[in-house]
């Protein structure tokens, strides 16, 4: 989308996108990662649907930060110097997403990406490593 507006309809529609490239590409015997903003447990439904019907393994990885450390984040990288990121959400979405945003329902890794992640990191890198048998922290 050229000019996203980040609006409902708008991250439907890639969602949508994306949930066909996953099942293709999982069925097909790949490993898929998305990474993505899933604020609420009806779109993470989507993935959980995914995740039976394909009997592929899934961990979910839910990353936060504290708000001053992602306003300073989302200020460096508009003042590019982060020119790799391909997104233009700024802190306006950012506030706008917050409010709407929901716990995770199901078992997951929890990461405060404004610490060291390398112990998480490192646990999901076990699961993936062993086939998705370890099971998923039950981390709240």
């Amino acid at each position: 989308m050229p000019h996203p507006k980040y609006t409902t309809q708008e991250h439907r529609r890639v969602f949508n996108s994306c949930y066909q490239l996953i099942v293709y590409y999982l069925v097909n015997g790949y490993s898929v990662l998305f990474d993505a903003t899933n604020l609420n447990e009806d779109f993470r439904s989507h993935i959980y649907d995914i995740s039976e019907t394909t009997a592929a393994p899934l961990a979910i990885v839910h990353v936060t930060a504290p708000k001053n450390t992602v306003r300073r984040r989302l200020k460096e990288r508009k003042a590019n110097r982060y020119s790799n990121t391909y997104s233009d959400a700024g802190w306006l979405i950012y506030t706008r997403m917050v409010p709407v945003e929901e716990p995770v329902q199901r078992e997951h890794y929890a990461v405060d990406s404004s610490q060291n992640i390398q112990p998480i990191l490192n646990q999901v890198i076990d699961w993936a490593r062993s086939g998705g048998r370890k099971p998923v922290p039950n981390v709240q």
